[in-house]
């Protein structure tokens, strides 16, 4: 990790957030990140890195004005292509190398998905619509590997206490 993390000797965690899946009119999962990012933001031990959709990155950057402020204000990456599909593949083959060139100690895909060959811990949200519980699985790498994915651990968390 490039910085102790706030439980381990009152460091800033660096945590990346993908929002390039939030519709600019979120609902459900979109306002949960919405959500999510602003709490991050609020938080004086979080160094936030949000990832948007090319031509979104105003919309993540007016939100860090409003709720972070000087050195809390986020990091904003524009870099995600707008359509889905290009968007997912982007997320496979470009975004980890892109999280490997920062200084980052952990990266959120708070919307199902996340960079299989990341370099760095992962954690993914899954939410449960049938039960309308949230539910987080937490990636963590234990061993990179230098030609592929790092082998893994995988963590169900549930905030709602649900089974």
């Amino acid at each position: 990790m490039s910085t102790p993390a706030p439980d381990e000797g009152g460091g800033v965690l660096a945590l990346s957030l993908d929002v390039s899946a939030v519709p600019a009119q979120p609902v459900g999962a979109g306002r949960y990140t919405i959500d999510l990012a602003t709490a991050l933001l609020a938080r004086t031990d979080v160094a936030l890195t949000l990832w948007s959709r090319r031509g979104d990155g105003a919309r993540w950057a007016e939100l860090g004005s409003r709720v972070g402020s000087g050195d809390r204000a986020p990091t904003v990456r524009a870099s995600a292509p707008t359509r889905r599909p290009v968007r997912l593949v982007w997320e496979q083959l470009r975004l980890p190398a892109l999280l490997g060139a920062g200084s980052l100690d952990v990266h959120h895909g708070p919307h199902y998905t996340m960079p299989e060959r990341a370099r760095l811990p992962l954690v993914v949200t899954v939410s449960c619509a049938v039960r309308g519980s949230t539910s987080i699985f937490a990636r963590t790498i234990t061993s990179p590997r230098s030609n592929g994915p790092a082998t893994a651990g995988l963590t169900m968390l549930n905030p709602n206490g649900a089974p």
